[in-house]
């Protein structure tokens, strides 16, 4: 149930609802909230690999993954909603993903610390 590869079908699923629901708005607003989308998946899926019982060394694997594949799904869609629907803004804004890249490896060394003094 709360394997990486549903949890990012759900963040798909979650983001091409909101940009949808969004794209009346400015091409800067979808942007960051589909990075605020993409957060969670982030948080919540480094939070669960805690509680894991299983070897965390393949959840981790299959949610690096999933979270690469996301974040081209991601920016790929968002630029290509933004020609399709003619929402207006630049675009300049999509470099915040930049800063998932960057944080997701620390937040899943922080998770593997706490697990490693959890047991």
């Amino acid at each position: 149930m709360f394997s990486p590869i549903y949890q990012g079908i759900f963040t798909i699923l979650l983001n091409i609802f909101v940009i949808f629901l969004l794209r009346k708005k400015h091409y800067e607003t979808i942007i960051n909230v589909s990075a605020f989308i993409l957060g969670i998946f982030a948080l919540f899926n480094s939070i669960l690999g805690i509680f894991l019982k299983e070897n965390w060394g393949f959840y981790v694997l299959k949610s690096i993954f999933v979270y690469i594949f996301l974040l081209i799904f991601m920016m790929f869609f968002l630029e290509k909603s933004k020609k399709m629907l003619n929402i207006q803004g630049s675009g300049e804004g999509i470099m915040i993903f930049l800063a998932h890249i960057i944080y997701y490896p620390i937040i899943l060394l922080i998770i593997l610390i706490i697990r490693w003094l959890k047991n």
